[in-house]
């Protein structure tokens, strides 16, 4: 069974039980007579508007932010065990040098409102975070990537060090309405827009050996990218009611992103003199337009309660999300096996709500 085939067999089941869950959503369930404290399915008239505040503790991780390379990646004997970069290769050890995954904290905040009478909600939600991670690496057998000149050839490189900074600014807007399929299971399936603005850098800087005067010292590499984008976005979310106001839900969503990279990148050739200090070596510029794919998932723990007789609510929740944007990284490189990567966010989230 080739590929396209599992995908159409997967759509077409993912389809029909969308269909079913609807149609029996629609026969009556009984779902005012809840298994729980907590009932999804029974949402108060008296309550229309809610909102919400996230901690995330997030990773951010892209790939093709590769920026050095430590020996030669030629290992004579091919049956022996490396092991990790830095075990004894000497040097027939390649090893690449990139970002490790970074951990950095971020929010969300978000406010909706709700008809209890056709179950329909309206929500927006705002996503801030920022990672700034740094790498360095020192060897007499390094090997730059991705120079436009070969004066590194010439004198040799003895350390290299990367900076990358990330901002990344999101906005989802969705209609969902809620399905109950039965006293303790919901279906919410959402649709609308999402937008997202994120800007990263990766400033790239190598060591030379200063043999003499009027020798390059170092070169730095500067790259960066500006994106903006906006398009449909559909998540479906389900809902099970535990014990005690308990309930457990996962979510699942797709998005296609009309899409502008504004991308730029400067080398920078360092001298050891005292009259020129150095100049610029490489400047370029590029605009495109790309569709950008998000994949987003989720699952997590929800705790629910009434406060005055039910005229307000409360809620936390705790969750695990993973976002993945397909093919994010367009920094302008001569590698082109490491152009393009991906982009991957990936952490806790810990939430609050309120109701009224």
């Amino acid at each position: 069974m080739n590929m396209k085939t599992r995908i159409a067999k997967f759509l077409i089941t993912l389809t029909s039980f969308t269909m079913m869950t609807t149609v029996n959503a629609y026969q009556g369930s009984d779902c005012c007579n809840p298994c729980a404290n907590y009932d999804p399915c029974c949402p108060s008239p008296a309550r229309s508007f809610y909102g919400e505040v996230d901690y995330i503790y997030w990773g951010v991780q892209e790939d093709g932010l590769r920026f050095a390379q430590t020996g030669f990646g030629n290992c004579y004997n091919e049956e022996s065990d490396c092991g990790a970069c830095g075990n004894n290769c000497g040097n027939n050890n390649g090893c690449s040098k990139n970002h490790d995954i970074s951990w950095n904290s971020g929010f969300k905040v978000g406010a909706g409102f709700a008809n209890p009478c056709c179950d329909w909600e309206v929500f927006v939600q705002y996503t801030w975070y920022r990672a700034n991670p740094n790498k360095c690496v020192g060897s007499e057998n390094l090997i730059a990537d991705g120079l436009f000149v070969d004066v590194a050839d010439d004198f040799g490189i003895v350390g290299a060090s990367s900076n990358w900074n990330f901002r990344f600014n999101n906005i989802d807007a969705l209609v969902t309405n809620e399905f109950c399929v039965n006293n303790c299971f919901s279906f919410r399936p959402s649709f609308g827009l999402k937008a997202a603005w994120i800007r990263q850098k990766q400033d790239i800087g190598f060591v030379f050996e200063d043999s003499f005067l009027g020798a390059p010292t170092g070169l730095n590499r500067c790259n960066k990218q500006d994106f903006w984008g906006i398009g449909p976005k559909f998540a479906v979310t389900a809902n099970a009611s535990l014990f005690d106001s308990f309930s457990l839900y996962g979510n699942l969503g797709l998005s296609t992103l009309w899409s502008q990279y504004r991308l730029n990148r400067n080398d920078f050739l360092a001298v050891a003199s005292e009259e020129n200090n150095g100049h610029s070596v490489v400047c370029a510029h590029d605009c495109r337009n790309h569709v950008q794919s998000v994949l987003e998932t989720s699952i997590g723990v929800r705790w629910d309660t009434d406060l005055c007789c039910g005229d307000y609510g409360f809620y936390v929740d705790i969750a695990w999300e993973q976002q993945v944007w397909y093919n994010h990284n367009h920094f302008i490189s001569l590698d082109v096996n490491h152009n393009h990567g991906d982009l991957t966010l990936q952490g806790l989230t810990v939430g609050a709500g309120f109701s009224f």
